[in-house]
């Protein structure tokens, strides 16, 4: 009697353990999953041009941009370096859904403008929706046109697009 109300107890003991271990392995999955839908598609319709890192389009310091990232003029002509300046109003710190340092996947029919770009650098006041691909100095520069930006990759076909699964 005494042996099968200590097995009892044991066997209460390692399920409730059991179960406590599961809760938590479901607890953190599921803090995992929330985080992921945090994260919500943002596409957006921009005006697109580009510039050249020379003090004429820029500042007087044309090799550092806005969050102090140093362009490699070397490594921009190979085309390793994928940096884009955006307006103000694409920024959060002035309301918009984009950091310094985030990637950013463009879809354009220009096709050197498909892919993925980092933003590094901010367009002067004035400028709204707009984003600038930074090339090499003597790179061609391109006319403005549409592109759409999304924060998550996507691909586009048929005049549908179509979200990258994480």
């Amino acid at each position: 009697m005494l042996l099968n109300k200590i097995i009892i107890i044991c066997t209460s003991i390692i399920l409730l353990g059991g179960i406590i271990l599961l809760s938590e392995r479901f607890e953190k999955s599921n803090t995992i999953i929330h985080s992921e839908l945090i994260k919500y598609p943002i596409i957006q319709e921009v005006i697109a041009t580009s510039y050249h890192p020379v003090e004429g389009q820029c500042d007087s310091t044309p090799l550092i941009t806005a969050d102090n990232s140093y362009i490699d003029l070397t490594l921009l002509k190979q085309g390793r370096i994928k940096w884009v300046a955006v307006s103000r109003d694409l920024l959060k710190r002035w309301g918009g859904c984009f950091n310094y340092g985030d990637t950013i996947y463009v879809f354009s029919h220009e096709s050197r403008l498909r892919g993925a770009w980092v933003i590094r650098d901010c367009m002067k006041e004035g400028y709204v929706n707009k984003i600038d691909f930074l090339f090499s100095p003597n790179s061609r520069i391109f006319d403005t046109t549409n592109i759409l930006i999304s924060n998550i990759p996507f691909y586009y076909e048929r005049h549908e697009m179509y979200l990258y699964k994480r």
